[in-house]
């Protein structure tokens, strides 16, 4: 299956030029059409590569290529992952920081709207 980036890019092509060129219908048609050509393309490609592995499984020099390329392709993953575990913690510290921000602000709006109405008793 295709990653969220692909298939959110492949979709909204779509959608786009069917909606530019023929209008709604045709747009969410041409969207749902980039959606299944990726999702083909995808599926025929992990095909072939087990179709390629499958012939070769008993070969030696693939094991050894496997053996190796494995600890690397995990490092990535983990590194990737606490790229992200960290990145959105830093996320989230600034969000609550502007949203504190934004509380006082808000705060002293209203204290500067109810300074300027005027008493009329």
């Amino acid at each position: 299956m295709p990653g969220p980036v692909l298939m959110s890019v492949v979709t909204s092509v779509g959608y786009i030029y069917g909606n530019i060129t023929y209008g709604v219908g045709f747009g969410w048609l041409f969207g749902l059409l980039g959606f299944v050509l990726a999702v083909t393309a995808t599926a025929t490609g992990a095909l072939s590569l087990y179709t390629v592995f499958e012939f070769l499984k008993n070969s030696h020099r693939l094991r050894m290529i496997v053996q190796y390329i494995m600890p690397v392709v995990c490092g990535m993953l983990v590194t990737t992952a606490l790229s992200l575990l960290i990145l959105f913690l830093d996320k989230g510290r600034h969000k609550s920081a502007i949203l504190h921000w934004r509380a006082q602000t808000c705060e002293q709006k209203d204290f500067a709207v109810s300074a300027r109405i005027p008493d009329v008793r």
